[in-house]
């Protein structure tokens, strides 16, 4: 990611990171297992490559397949309110932002790993992006409210 808004990978602090099941997210396939990333400055989601091989040291090989791909990735400061509902004995927190497009763009970010796949996302119709995020951890789903309600 290019811009004024990309974060610095020297200054991301994360504070949570685990599997979820997207319930309804624009342009994504519905109950997909996904892996939800919240630093101190962004929330993410992430599909993580499950069988991954690290290039050898000294190698200048190119994995075929980034280690992750970001499909959404939004500020903080973006989140307009959180709904937490129990859903098939998991907890459901709805996140909705506010009217801005979520920060994506087409670039391949190199990190010491692998690389990260930023998909385009265009044309958001919906008046308001909203993640519908099923936790299967109540313990994750409670580390997430205190972090955005504080």
């Amino acid at each position: 990611m290019e811009g004024p808004g990309k974060p610095s990978l020297a200054h991301i602090h994360p504070l949570l990171y685990t599997s979820v099941k997207v319930k309804d997210v624009h342009r994504l396939p519905k109950d997909s297992i996904y892996q939800f990333l919240l630093t101190d400055s962004h929330v993410a989601l992430i599909r993580e490559e499950g069988v991954f091989h690290p290039v050898p040291r000294g190698s200048s090989l190119v994995p075929a397949n980034p280690q992750f791909q970001a499909l959404r990735l939004c500020r903080r400061s973006d989140i307009r309110c959180l709904f937490v509902r129990k859903d098939d004995n998991c907890l459901v927190v709805d996140i909705t932002f506010k009217t801005q497009k979520p920060y994506t763009r087409d670039k391949k970010i190199e990190f010491r790993r692998g690389s990260v796949d930023v998909c385009s996302i265009s044309n958001l119709n919906t008046q308001e992006d909203s993640w519908k995020l099923s936790f299967g951890s109540t313990s994750d789903a409670v580390i997430l409210i205190n972090h955005l309600c504080t």
